[in-house]
């Protein structure tokens, strides 16, 4: 069993989980970013907003760009009575300019719940993976399994271009529930995985010389 775990650790370590697309040409170290508010067409716990926004600002950080303080970026807001709830691609410009910052990242938390679908296990091990169909008439190799789904797409775009400088997205937006498997326990864990891996891939990315 422990081989088994170390093998799914060493496989998932290297597998490129995040849709990047990146305009290298625009990122500026350095240039100061406004992380509004993270929204969702469903309604969420107010940490789940929070907590993915916390990932994105560590990273923006990591990467050295200024990043306007959660505290002040909300009183900016209030004073300037503009309204986040309805932020588009066309406002966001405007949004820049009224907190007078370079940059903008807006988040769209898209999907995070936790469901159970029957399956049909055909000695897979690999978390992740459901595997059904085939004719088999045993019973007992029917399975109900939890599932955890968590999907969302964070963008950075230029104030004074309107151009993006990257989109981020999960690529995989679902996996079964593992309790061997750190980040498969729970939906939360499993969330704090995704942009664990996220983050980490972006910084990557932008880091990379070519």
């Amino acid at each position: 069993m422990k081989n088994i775990l170390l093998m799914m650790l060493v496989f998932s370590a290297g597998c490129v989980t995040t849709d990047i697309s990146l305009n290298r040409d625009l990122v500026k170290p350095g240039n100061s970013v406004v992380i509004l508010p993270f929204k969702s067409s469903e309604t969420f716990k107010d940490e789940i907003y929070s907590s993915s926004e916390e990932k994105f600002r560590s990273a923006l950080l990591d990467m050295h760009f200024r990043v306007i303080d959660k505290e002040k970026t909300e009183l900016l807001l209030k004073k300037k009575e503009f309204n986040t709830s309805g932020i588009t691609q066309e406002n966001i410009i405007k949004t820049g300019k009224l907190l007078d910052v370079d940059m903008v990242l807006t988040g769209e938390i898209i999907e995070n719940k936790e469901i159970q679908r029957d399956i049909r296990q055909h000695g897979s091990f690999m978390p992740g993976y459901i595997l059904s169909g085939g004719k088999n008439d045993r019973n007992d190799d029917v399975k109900r399994v939890n599932v955890y789904r968590f999907n969302i797409i964070v963008k950075l775009t230029a104030v004074s271009s309107g151009i993006e400088v990257f989109s981020v997205k999960n690529r995989y937006a679902e996996s079964e529930q593992d309790e061997y498997m750190p980040g498969y326990r729970s939906l939360d864990s499993y969330r704090e995985l995704v942009l664990d891996r996220m983050v980490k891939e972006l910084v990557s990315e932008i880091n990379r010389k070519e």
